[in-house]
């Protein structure tokens, strides 16, 4: 198998570059928790309908996949280390050019940049922290996952306050000069030079095979449900609940706390029980708490359902891409990035069409069909993973 790796040093380094792997994950959820509100204030900048919102969607996931072939491709030359230090502050960074863009064509292409590093950063941490996993000699996946649901919740809960003090620019320029310095240590403290990268001669890109293309499936249902939360909540907040700007990033919050809280302990979960179980309970929690919120017309039970919504979520794409780490008989950075690319879809389809199913019906009707879509996952992801 294209598995290579040099002999790493014990002890300090690898507390250094597990701080480092939890560092980035934190820089990301902060960014993307910053974003969320982000996307209600450019709809109503550019006067966009639902269905042209979800256009403007479609090109953020799309670039991310471009990113994630570029970072896949370096990482078997380099090291996924190197693009750790590179993305790492990059991508808070690629948050600003959306927020001034002036006009529709700087906005599509302040999306592509945003998506673009945010998509390499997605592959490279998670690459490294498949390493750091495997000399820890125990579950942290999930743990990794966890600080990024922290700093998501971070990001929204941060978005509140600074909107209410300096507008919602403000509250993107603040976000990323407070980002800025632990992006820079995340990267300091990766691992040095090319402790992961693929064996000489090995292709840039390998196809999975197709354990790996279902786990992929599952990945890209799940990625859509946690993509409508992110930049649907938001807006569903302020349209349906008539809530206030400064308050329509509570439920991404409620929904960033559940995630940080299941991914947090999900580890334990992991070491006591099969992948099939949580994929399957985890599954049936994030249809429950969905459907729950979207019925409800208190502000607390809602925030409550969106955070069941996030608890039941929140370990099943850590679960697939350690699955695919462990059963893939390739490159594991390569089945990495064959299960988040794939998942990437979900983020590239679920979105936009939760945008057209609004525009012809009602947005609490298209997330309705999200809350279903937990079914699904419940039963293909049981079924798949006892395979």
């Amino acid at each position: 198998m294209h598995k290579t790796m040099t002999t790493l040093p014990a002890g300090r380094d690898v507390a250094r570059a597990r701080l480092a792997v939890s560092l980035a994950f934190v820089v990301m959820g902060v960014t993307l928790g910053a974003w969320s509100p982000q996307v209600a204030v450019i709809k109503q900048r550019l006067d966009l309908s639902d269905a042209q919102l979800g256009f403007y969607l479609l090109i953020l996931p799309l670039a991310a996949c471009f990113g994630m072939a570029l970072a896949t491709a370096l990482s078997t030359r380099i090291g996924t280390g190197p693009l750790m230090r590179l993305f790492a502050p990059l991508t808070p960074l690629a948050l600003l050019p959306p927020v001034f863009a002036p006009d529709p064509l700087s906005t599509i292409l302040a999306f592509f940049g945003f998506g673009f590093t945010f998509g390499a950063l997605d592959i490279a941490m998670n690459a490294h922290a498949s390493l750091v996993e495997r000399h820890i000699g125990r579950p942290v996946m999930g743990r990794f996952h966890a600080w990024f649901s922290a700093g998501a919740f971070a990001g929204a809960a941060m978005a509140s306050p600074l909107t209410a003090y300096a507008g919602p620019t403000g509250q993107a320029v603040i976000t990323v000069l407070l980002t800025i310095p632990v992006a820079c240590l995340a990267g300091v403290w990766a691992f040095a030079g090319a402790q992961d990268r693929g064996i000489d001669g090995a292709p840039l890109i390998a196809l999975p095979g197709p354990r790996i293309f279902i786990f992929g499936l599952i990945a890209l249902m799940v990625l859509a449900g946690e993509g409508a939360s992110l930049d649907w909540s938001a807006v569903w907040s302020v349209s349906v609940l008539a809530l206030p700007q400064s308050q329509a990033a509570w439920p991404f919050a409620a929904f960033s706390l559940g995630m940080f809280i299941g991914r947090y302990n999900g580890d334990h979960l992991r070491a006591r029980m099969s992948g099939a179980t949580i994929l399957l309970g985890g599954a049936l929690l994030w249809s429950a708490g969905l459907a729950v919120a979207l019925a409800s017309s208190p502000l607390w039970l809602v925030i409550a359902g969106f955070a069941v919504f996030g608890l039941g979520i929140s370990m099943l794409f850590p679960v697939l891409i350690a699955m695919a780490a462990e059963r893939t008989q390739r490159n594991e950075t390569a089945a990495i990035a064959a299960v988040v690319s794939m998942g990437y879809l979900g983020v590239l389809l679920g979105p936009p069409i939760v945008g057209f199913i609004s525009e012809v019906s009602s947005l609490t009707t298209a997330l309705g069909l999200v809350a279903a879509l937990g079914l699904v996952v419940a039963f293909t992801g049981y079924r798949s993973a006892r395979r």
